[in-house]
């Protein structure tokens, strides 16, 4: 990870309050799916650098997606589940702005060789962070299901953002779509069928992840559920130590550098 200089090359709404800002730069063209980049405010007072996932990579021009919310919160404003990608700032970048960005950040998701059959589980936003790895794995020819939930229908990520041959299962707390609930109810039908599961939950939901994965399976190996933690984010250069992740066993591992994906059985 370095600091770099990015170019805005498309800054669009896709539907309702969700954009993507598609940025340029030659650093770009080696992130890889599960990595993520800071991207600083232009002419902030904070130097501290906001987190974005990498939704979608295009190597051959060096160009890579993040999406974002440019909700503005109102007096009764609640977001769903603490959406992380409310950003109303990213809306006001035109085409060929510079932004001051730090990355490509964080570890790649580890991709089991021996898994065909996958399930990935998103709440609200958080699901941009596993988009570019479900499109790495439909095309190495995969079985992905994506499991995803919302407030409501207008804040579900629209399925247009996920490859075609993923199949798609949303739920909502209201029951306007799909499912009236979460994505974690979806889940335990299809644990004996997966191979690989990976999350990208409120930190809270990965207790409950953990004891569904073990009440439905025989046996529980290490990287068979890998999930997206989440920590203050300062330095994004491990000297800091602020970002860190509490491990079982004692100890703790660094969001920016060990992370943010992690072994669902190696965390508190």
């Amino acid at each position: 990870m370095r600091p770099l200089t990015a170019t805005v090359a498309r800054n669009e709404r896709i539907v309702g309050r969700l954009s993507r800002l598609t940025l340029a730069a030659e650093a770009l063209g080696a992130a890889q799916p599960g990595q993520w980049v800071a991207i600083t405010r232009p002419e902030a007072l904070s130097i501290l650098g906001r987190p974005f996932p990498l939704g979608a990579l295009d190597p051959r021009t060096g160009q890579a997606d993040i999406f974002y919310r440019d909700d503005v919160p109102g007096p009764d404003h609640v977001p769903y589940r603490d959406d992380p990608a409310v950003c109303p700032w990213l809306a006001t970048l035109p085409a060929g702005a510079s932004l001051d960005v730090l990355g490509p950040w964080g570890r790649p998701f580890q991709i089991s060789a021996l898994a065909r059959h996958v399930v990935m589980l998103g709440s609200g936003t958080r699901l941009f962070g596993l988009l570019a790895l479900a499109t790495a794995l439909v095309a190495r020819g995969d079985a992905v299901v994506v499991l995803h939930d919302a407030s409501t229908a207008a804040d579900l990520v629209p399925p247009a953002l996920l490859p075609p041959a993923a199949e798609y299962h949303v739920a909502t707390l209201d029951g306007s779509a799909g499912n009236s609930g979460a994505a974690l109810d979806l889940l335990p039908p299809l644990l004996r069928w997966a191979d690989a599961v990976y999350a990208a939950l409120p930190p809270a939901e990965y207790l409950t992840l953990r004891d569904l994965v073990h009440r439905h399976r025989l046996r529980v190996r290490r990287g068979y559920a890998t999930v997206l933690a989440e920590a203050p984010l300062a330095c994004y250069a491990a000297a800091c130590d602020g970002c860190g992740v509490r491990l079982r066993g004692g100890g703790y591992a660094l969001l920016c550098k060990d992370g943010p994906a992690f072994d669902l059985l190696a965390l508190e």
